[in-house]
C-alpha cells in the first residue's frame, strides 16, 4: 500500500473512469481501488518477514493491491474476504495456514486460495486441496512462477 498525500489523491480520482474506496478500521486508513488500475486484492499470510515482504512487492510492481500479515489469526479477524479475490499463505505460522484454509470455506468464502510451504508432500496436498487450497508451490519459488500461478488463479 502507498500512503499519497490529499492533492494526488484528487489528481487521480480526477483521472480515474470509476472508484471506489474502502475503510480499514482496524488500520485507520482508506484504500483507494481504480478500476483498471489494480489486477486483483490479494492477501499474504507469511511470518517470514522477508518472503512476505518479496511477495508483496512482487504482487504490487505486478500492479495487485495488497494486504499482508505475519499469522491467519489477524487476518481471519480484520479482513472482509468477500473484498479479495485471492488468498496465499504459508502453513507454518503461529495460526497455521490449514486452520485459514477451512475458516474461510467454512464462512462459505470461495475465493482462490494458493499455499506456499517449504515442503508439502503428496498426501498433505491431497489434504490441503480437499480444504478448499487451490494450488501449492513449494519455496523456493521464482518470482516468475508466483505471478505465473496468481494469474492463473485470479
Amino acid at each position: 500500500m502507498i500512503p499519497i498525500s490529499f492533492s494526488y489523491l484528487i489528481f487521480l480520482l480526477a483521472l480515474a473512469p470509476k472508484f471506489h474506496i474502502l475503510k480499514e478500521p482496524s488500520q485507520n486508513q482508506l484504500i483507494l481501488y481504480i478500476e483498471g488500475w489494480t489486477m486483483a486484492r490479494i492477501v499474504v499470510l507469511d511470518d517470514d518477514e522477508i518472503v512476505r515482504n518479496v511477495v508483496v512487492r512482487t504482487l504490487e510492481l505486478d500492479r495487485h493491491t495488497v494486504q499482508a500479515f505475519p499469522d491467519a489469526r489477524p487476518a481471519l479477524e480484520q479482513v472482509d474476504f468477500d473484498q479479495v479475490d485471492l488468498v496465499i499463505t504459508d502453513l507454518s505460522m503461529p495460526t497455521p495456514g490449514e486452520i485459514a484454509i477451512r475458516t474461510l470455506r467454512s464462512r462459505g468464502i470461495q475465493i482462490p486460495i494458493l499455499v506456499m510451504s517449504g515442503h508439502v508432500e503428496e498426501d498433505k496436498a491431497r489434504y490441503l486441496i480437499s480444504l478448499g487450497a487451490q494450488q501449492i508451490i513449494n519455496k523456493p519459488f521464482s518470482l516468475k512462477n508466483l505471478l505465473n500461478v496468481v494469474q492463473t488463479l485470479i
